[in-house]
């Protein structure tokens, strides 16, 4: 019998000193995971489906759930951003932003009336506590929005229609800002009022990823077409230039960096993370644990980032005190994977509660197996990827 081994199982506190690695956090849902904000190494906050806001004022040892303004609605909050250990908005895919001036005590719903109404967002920045975009989709049109109040109020941003989406938004000082949107790159220093393009990025049948910039002239821009394992840097505005030495996974969407040498890039599906300490000159591979579906990632220090993702997915890197770390293999078994209708499942203990949640945290089967074997017909469920939760442990599962 073919054992398939269970990733994300943890059997013990592991005190590794200096050890710079990726650990899983207890996050505490199964729910998808679509952003991080750190402002420093112990205060950070965690958005995603389902209403959930996490929050931990200790680099990640602990995560807490808190409790957002009640507006009759479940939301799935795509953003969170947070300028200052007090200060944060959450941007849901409908368009209602909250904000937090306590750490997430109490949050206020912002006014969002003027905004294109049935609009998707997804995309939010602020440059500090008064300025900052918002971006999404509505009728197939890209929609941009600023506030130049803290995000109390927001107005509409005339952009081009020429872009399918926007896939990132980098709010700089001096009302600057820069947008990454199908294959170019736009800036405006007005605060949206004009905007300057850059020649289209080459192949030009890329579709870019974020963008993470410090100024015009030193910015990051992923490449989230697969196949093409590139990243473009900014020297001269606004010309880029490409980056590639070391990558070999492409379909990159989520950048961040701490200063213009070091820098760290995610492909969502596969899981790979790519990092560089020279600029973009050489890139080298990060070993993560399997089946890791990255939503956002966040790169504070040398020794400080975090990423998340589907199935309520937490991981930290750095010094692994206090973590949980990944030991040893648990005789666990899910076969077939893919399936087509029933699994089985079975464990060297009794299975107990185990869930069935979808790549967006919503639960679509819970059963209490008191056995060490069971087999489960999912010929209901929609073909597409889920997580099994049993034994505090989560599988991915994939249904034809």
């Amino acid at each position: 019998m073919k054992k398939l081994l269970l990733p994300f199982l943890f059997l013990g506190i592991t005190t590794i000193t200096n050890a710079q690695t990726w650990v899983q956090q207890t996050s505490g849902t199964v729910s998808q995971l679509n952003s991080v904000s750190f402002v420093d190494a112990n205060n950070g906050f965690v958005s995603g489906a389902n209403n959930t806001v996490l929050k931990t004022t200790n680099g990640g040892t602990a995560w807490s759930s808190i409790t957002t303004a009640t507006i009759g609605t479940t939301l799935n909050f795509k953003e969170v951003y947070f300028v200052n250990p007090t200060t944060g908005w959450l941007l849901s895919d409908i368009g209602v932003v909250l904000k937090t001036s306590d750490a997430g005590a109490t949050w206020l719903p912002c006014n969002t009336s003027s905004l294109t109404p049935m609009s998707t967002w997804s995309k939010m920045h602020f440059s500090d506590v008064n300025n900052g975009f918002i971006s999404g989709v509505a009728n197939f049109s890209v929609q941009l929005a600023k506030t130049i109040d803290g995000g109390l109020t927001w107005t509409n941003v005339p952009f081009t229609t020429s872009v399918s989406s926007i896939a990132g938004i980098q709010a700089l000082a001096n009302n600057s800002v820069m947008i990454s949107a199908d294959n170019k790159i736009y800036y405006s220093t007005n605060a949206g009022t004009t905007w300057t393009t850059s020649s289209a990025i080459t192949p030009t049948s890329s579709l870019l990823g974020e963008v993470k910039a410090f100024d015009f002239s030193s910015a990051f821009v992923t490449n989230r077409t697969n196949g093409n394992s590139l990243v473009y840097k900014s020297s001269l505005y606004p010309f880029w230039n490409t980056s590639s030495n070391g990558l070999t996974n492409g379909g990159y969407q989520n950048i961040d960096a701490f200063d213009a040498n070091n820098v760290m890039i995610s492909n969502f599906s596969s899981g790979f993370i790519h990092k560089t300490t020279d600029g973009g000159l050489n890139w080298s591979q990060e070993t993560m644990p399997t089946t890791v579906f990255i939503n956002d990632l966040k790169y504070i220090s040398p020794n400080k980032a975090w990423i998340v993702g589907s199935g309520g997915i937490i991981l930290a890197y750095g010094s692994t005190v206090g973590f949980k770390e990944i030991s040893r293999e648990k005789n666990i078994e899910v076969y077939p994977n893919p399936t087509n209708s029933n699994i089985t499942i079975s464990s060297e203990n009794k299975l107990g509660t185990l869930k069935i949640t979808n790549m967006y945290g919503a639960e679509v089967l819970s059963l209490d197996l008191n056995e060490t074997n069971s087999t489960i017909d999912l010929s209901d469920l929609k073909s597409g990827i889920y997580f099994i939760q049993t034994n505090n442990s989560v599988k991915k599962l994939i249904k034809k």
